[in-house]
């Protein structure tokens, strides 16, 4: 089972604090965008169609291209 705190996360995903920590600002950044373009897409439907999405899967692509 995997704890709230784990001390060994960075050995686990074979990174250093500051690059899995630009790497997290980075990912974050992507995610806190398609959340607005996602809320923007709600109201105006025409506006931006399947942005959010396609941010979305950059996110994952992303993910698994350096920490898998």
């Amino acid at each position: 089972m995997k704890t709230f705190i784990d001390f060994n996360h960075l050995k686990e995903v074979k990174s250093g604090y500051f690059k899995h920590c630009f790497i997290a600002l980075y990912l974050v950044s992507i995610l806190f965008a398609s959340a607005l373009l996602g809320l923007i897409n709600a109201i105006f439907p025409f506006i931006l169609p399947m942005k959010s999405q396609q941010m979305l899967k950059k996110v994952i692509t992303e993910t698994e291209r350096i920490f898998i």
